[in-house]
């Protein structure tokens, strides 16, 4: 969970809850004690695997890691 001021004075903050399947993200937006905004955003998470067989059917193939301070993993269509 996460909040600050941002530069205007209003704090927007952040609560994670986990589900069975991944996790739900709120926003807020707060002035003083009136709540401008909230938003709430449901994240479905997957293993490795399942991600691989899920791009799998599309026609992705996984490139594997080539440098070890790599940011992001690598997918290309095959088929």
């Amino acid at each position: 969970n996460y909040e600050t001021t941002i530069s205007n004075g209003m704090k927007y903050s952040q609560q994670i809850d986990p589900t069975d399947i991944g996790f739900t993200k709120h926003y807020y937006l707060h002035e003083g004690d009136q709540k401008l905004m909230d938003q709430t955003v449901h994240y479905r998470t997957y293993t490795f695997d399942e991600a691989k067989s899920l791009l799998g059917a599309y026609g992705f193939e996984y490139v594997p890691e080539r440098d070890a301070h790599q940011l992001f993993l690598q997918f290309k269509k095959v088929k």
